[in-house]
């Protein structure tokens, strides 16, 4: 059996049916005996800047791609990067993927984060206690495949990915 590590991705079964799961193609960013933590890198929506961040301002309202990274901390914005990061302190958690989760009051380069087509802003996450994600996988909940990161994420965030057979049938996972 395949085991689960940081840098993997996970695909929903069916046995996730009628869950906030279904569907999903996570990407693990962080994998330990005490948690795990991904995000959803095929639930999107297009929302107006200012609605997620509240003190930005301009003459018009168009929506930008946002990604859902899970059903935690939904209020929680992460900037997922690839290639290079807009930030000097992003941690690179695989070669060539950066990860920043963005403070209250922090400075943002808003459109110059949007600018980059392989950037994903990204709210919220998905989260496991210790041992969770392992009986989850046991119980056949998730497939697990191991592509490059940084190949996968270095598409454009407007490429989007439907389903985890999409995802396979993409990039040409058996």
């Amino acid at each position: 059996m395949i085991s689960a590590s940081s840098g993997c991705f996970l695909l929903a079964t069916p046995l996730l049916t009628g869950s906030w799961f279904q569907d999903k193609v996570i990407f693990l960013a962080e994998h330990s005996e005490q948690n795990s933590f991904g995000l959803a890198i095929n639930h999107t929506a297009r929302i107006p800047i200012d609605e997620v961040f509240s003190g930005f301002r301009s003459k018009e309202r168009k929506p930008f791609r946002f990604f859902f990274g899970g059903p935690v901390q939904e209020d929680m914005i992460q900037v997922l990067e690839t290639g290079r990061t807009q930030f000097k302190d992003s941690p690179e958690i695989h070669h060539g993927v950066w990860l920043r989760t963005l403070g209250d009051e922090e400075p943002v380069p808003i459109l110059d984060l949007f600018a980059e087509p392989t950037t994903r802003i990204v709210l919220g996450y998905s989260g496991w206690a210790a041992g969770q994600l392992e009986s989850e996988i046991d119980r056949g909940c998730w497939e697990i495949v191991h592509p490059d990161p940084a190949e996968i994420l270095s598409r454009s965030r407007d490429e989007l990915i439907a389903s985890p057979a999409d995802f396979k049938r993409l990039f040409a996972l058996s």
